[in-house]
């Protein structure tokens, strides 16, 4: 579920042209001497700048390379989201390699901006989730050198870590037996879905 917007975020939003920064948390362990590490956890920001919000410093990242749209969809059907991180060094490479970065916690917010480049109210919370094990491809120069590495991570809705723990469930007949082969509890489960029922309506359906 996505956050409402407030009523000055939602004028912002109406304007023809809306200016936006992208805030990502990631809960992801690297030495404080990498380019894109402040500390434990990492705070990214889509600004060309770096930027305070919420008692942390944001690091700068200009475009975040890419991140996927991030949808809701009608049917809870679970859907991820993928980042793509700026070049990241050779020394970031390796660490990302030797450490265990499957997950661990995302989180994305969307702010809209004011001309000033200031914040319109609280950062919108647009996904929470947890990173996958991330892909490495190399930047390489005119001889083939490797320069720098980039880092792209797909990072898994929360109802993800329901459906693989099994407590994700459907209450469908199926979904029932495939736990229990002799539980016939859910048989009619399917034929309520299109069954009309009258309640409190005098010779209504039966």
């Amino acid at each position: 579920m996505i956050d409402a917007l407030s009523t000055g975020q939602a004028a912002e939003v109406a304007k023809p042209k809306l200016a936006f920064i992208v805030f990502v948390l990631l809960d992801w362990e690297l030495s404080p001497s990498d380019e894109v590490t402040l500390g434990h956890t990492r705070y990214l920001c889509s600004a060309m700048r770096d930027f305070d919000w919420d008692g942390h410093t944001w690091r700068g990242m200009g475009a975040l390379a890419s991140i996927e749209p991030i949808t809701e969809t009608a049917t809870n059907e679970i859907t991820g989201t993928r980042l793509v991180l700026p070049s990241a060094s050779l020394s970031t490479r390796a660490q990302i390699l030797q450490q265990k970065i499957q997950g661990t916690e995302c989180k994305v917010w969307v702010a809209p901006v004011d001309d000033d480049e200031q914040l319109i109210d609280s950062p919108i919370l647009e996904y929470r989730g947890f990173l996958d094990t991330p892909e490495l491809s190399d930047n390489v120069d005119a001889t083939g050198l490797v320069v720098s590495t980039s880092v792209a991570v797909t990072v898994e809705g929360i109802m993800v870590d329901f459906k693989r723990t099994g407590r994700y469930r459907r209450y469908t007949d199926r979904d029932q037996r495939q736990m229990y082969p002799s539980d016939g509890y859910c048989r009619f489960v399917g034929a309520l879905k299109e069954k009309a029922l009258g309640w409190g309506i005098p010779g209504g359906p039966r």
